[in-house]
């Protein structure tokens, strides 16, 4: 794709941009070994290609930018590094799915399903991880957007202190966390593990 047709171009994370052999990865895009992708959504804006020594045409390669749209009724869309709020739809051994609520404190129009994997639950012990004692379904949890997964389906985190359950109930009560590992209910004092998020200083 030319860099005259993507100029100007509304894109969102996981569009093509155009070939990593042809341009050179500013803001807001991710290079692989063969292409360039949209990392945000916003405009694409192209730099022209430098020239080389002695006035001729250099090796350097355009560089292009997804520039963040900054009107009000631009899409909210995750992408990687974003924090993220998303409820625990189901577990199994393996991993917990969730639904993206909200992403750096906004809330989506449209839910984005996603994924906290074992690997990804904490940032030591990871071989123990048992996604059974870290969520459960109905939890909030806050985490960040690791990747966008297969059949966009979003890789979240939540290793980081800061980052795990928020929010959960028992008996529709909602429950307070006495340890990074634990929660309890304050009226009949039954105790869940849970992957917490311990607030920050």
């Amino acid at each position: 794709m030319a860099a005259a047709e993507i100029e100007g171009k509304v894109v969102v994370p996981g569009d093509k941009l155009g070939q990593a052999d042809e341009l050179t990865c500013g803001c807001g895009c991710y290079a692989t070994e063969l292409h360039v992708f949209a990392s945000v959504v916003g405009h694409v804006h192209v730099e022209a290609a430098g020239r080389g020594e002695g006035g001729g045409e250099g090796a350097q390669k355009a560089v292009v930018n997804v520039v963040r749209r900054k009107d009000r009724f631009a899409p909210v869309v995750p992408s990687t590094g974003s924090l993220v709020i998303a409820k625990v739809q189901s577990i199994n051994a393996r991993a917990a799915k969730v639904s993206i609520l909200s992403v750096n404190d906004e809330r989506v129009k449209q839910a984005f399903p996603a994924m906290i994997r074992s690997q990804d639950v904490r940032e030591h012990n990871k071989d123990d991880v048992q996604i059974a004692s870290s969520f459960r379904p109905g939890d909030l949890v806050r985490a960040s957007v690791v990747s966008l997964g297969d059949t966009r389906s979003y890789f979240l985190s939540t290793a980081e202190d800061g980052l795990g359950v928020v929010h959960a109930t028992y008996d529709g009560v909602p429950m307070v966390a006495i340890s990074a590992e634990a929660m309890q209910c304050p009226n009949t004092l039954v105790t869940q593990a849970r992957k917490v998020a311990i607030k920050q200083d």
